[in-house]
């Protein structure tokens, strides 16, 4: 598939510009530190390593961050499930039923 021009600059050119664009998306400057998924992400981050991926990745990897309008996909590496179970109650979780969390 030949790209055009317009796709071939939005295509992120490397990791470290992926990174920056992830970073935005998470925080970005204009939002209420207190509601945005970073201060979630360090929250349960005290818990275990946090990984982000799916769609938000492949999205940012081919266009820029404000045309994603989906869900976030993260693991949470950690054997604390009281201790996640606490941490994602603060963001108003529901525990689904693949045993994981939904959060809004």
């Amino acid at each position: 598939m030949q790209l055009t021009k317009q796709q071939d600059n939005d295509i992120v050119p490397h990791f470290g510009a992926l990174k920056r664009r992830v970073d935005r998306f998470i925080a970005p400057a204009a939002l209420n530190k207190e509601h945005s998924a970073k201060m979630f992400f360090d929250d349960v981050g005290e818990l275990g390593e946090v990984a982000i991926f799916g769609g938000l990745l492949r999205d940012l990897c081919l266009e820029t961050n404000r045309t994603f309008y989906s869900d976030i996909d993260v693991v949470i590496e950690t054997d604390d499930e009281r201790g996640l179970a606490s941490k994602v109650a603060k963001f108003d979780a529901m525990k689904n039923s693949f045993g994981g969390y939904r959060l809004q």
